[in-house]
């Protein structure tokens, strides 16, 4: 099946989910048909992406780079990245020969670093398409490689690039949250936008569950009372 083909698959399935019928155009109204169910895809991906670090879009142990000096604490991110995986278990860590030499707990722009403190935790924020680090690398860091979790933008749809169909399994994801979006609230009518968005919510929540099973919990930590009493639970 042709990239042109596959997208006409999905938007005639957006269409006779909400017609009951298929969508007989041709010429230049088939044409303008594609181009419209590309633009409500593309305009819904934003809104997909924000719901979970997506294993589809995600690459652990990505490497943004090596620490080339002791005068920097900033790092550009790709063009390609979305964020970085904030999760405690998944630090952003440097290593040199083999060997994890340090590791910075990715956190909110306000928590990255504390200027009134004596001396602030390893830390890093992202800040405006940069990772910032709560301190400037060491001497001993420098040529160290500098590792951590990303999460990319999903592929925009085009007439010549599906990726994003071979992306987000299944399908019916994209074409319930393109339809929640396109049915307006009808109360004369009884409303269709009320069945589209429950029937979004629950594949969404169903699909996030699997996305998000794991064999492990993640530890708790309890509160740090300035005694041994800080730990795993």
């Amino acid at each position: 099946m042709t990239p042109t083909e596959r997208v006409t698959k999905l938007a005639q399935s957006i269409y006779r989910s909400r017609n009951n019928e298929q969508n007989d155009v041709t010429g230049s109204e088939l044409d303008n048909f594609l181009e419209n169910t590309i633009d409500w895809v593309n305009e819904f991906l934003p809104e997909l992406e924000k719901e979970a670090y997506w294993e589809w879009s995600r690459e652990n142990d990505y490497s943004f780079g090596t620490v080339a000096s002791t005068t920097i604490r900033t790092i550009d991110l790709d063009d390609d990245i979305r964020t970085v995986v904030k999760e405690p278990e998944r630090p952003i860590y440097l290593v040199k020969n083999d060997i994890v030499i340090a590791t910075f707990d990715v956190v909110s722009p306000a928590l990255v670093r504390n200027p009134r403190a004596a001396q602030n935790e390893d830390r890093v924020a992202i800040v405006n398409r940069q990772l910032v680090f709560s301190r400037k690398f060491t001497a001993d860091e420098v040529g160290a490689i500098i590792f951590g979790d990303v999460v990319y933008y999903l592929p925009a749809l085009s007439l010549t690039d599906v990726t994003l169909l071979d992306t987000v399994v299944p399908n019916q994801l994209i074409v319930l949250g393109v339809l929640k979006n396109q049915v307006l609230p009808d109360i004369v009518q009884g409303g269709l936008t009320a069945s589209f968005t429950q029937k979004y919510a629950d594949l969404l929540e169903g699909i996030k569950m699997e996305n998000n099973l794991s064999s492990q919990a993640e530890p708790a930590y309890g509160e740090d009372f300035g005694t041994d009493v800080r730990g795993e639970w």
